[in-house]
């Protein structure tokens, strides 16, 4: 973490969709927090079926700097539900350049 530019790399399955239970619909959209910040949204809605996919995240060097841990929060937004994550990480390189 630290003074370094930080991105949060997250990995969801991609046939996730919606589901309801009881009658009520709910989406997977939840809200991203870095110690307490915001840093993204995300709605995951068979993106890549049957595949694992990966979304990034850059987390602002205000919120790292002088730190040697961060909290990552992954909230629902409007009654809705989270996707299960399949990896979680804070890494210090933007590598969406080295996964294409």
């Amino acid at each position: 973490v630290g003074d370094r530019e930080n991105y949060l790399c997250m990995a969801e399955w991609g046939s996730y969709t919606a589901f309801s239970d009881g009658g009520t619909a709910y989406e997977r959209e939840f809200d991203i927090f870095a110690d307490g910040t915001k840093i993204g949204d995300i709605t995951v809605n068979n993106d890549k079926l049957n595949e694992k996919f990966y979304t990034f995240f850059e987390i602002p060097s205000r919120i790292t700097k002088g730190k040697g841990t961060v909290t990552v929060k992954l909230r629902a937004k409007n009654k809705n539900a989270c996707a299960c994550m399949l990896e979680l990480r804070i890494v210090s390189a933007d590598v969406r350049k080295l996964m294409k």
